[in-house]
């Protein structure tokens, strides 16, 4: 919450970062297009702050957590 709330007042809603991978039903990729419990409620979540998500895919958790390390 605290990355939303510095984004959002910084003024300019630049896209936040979001690294996730497909995990049915949670995530999953329709027509070239991210869907599923957890993105509908990511996207929901974005509407109401007013904000864009940039999604990184990525194969696994492991690859997740990696990335968040190297502060991608």
């Amino acid at each position: 919450m605290l990355l939303c709330c510095s984004a959002l007042a910084q003024g300019g809603n630049p896209p936040l970062r979001v690294a996730t991978f497909i995990l049915p039903p949670f995530v999953m990729e329709h027509d070239a297009e991210l869907t599923g419990f957890s993105i509908e409620l990511w996207k929901e979540i974005t509407a109401r702050l007013g904000v864009q998500t940039d999604y990184q895919m990525t194969p696994d958790v492991k690859a997740v957590l990696d990335s968040l390390r190297a502060g991608q």
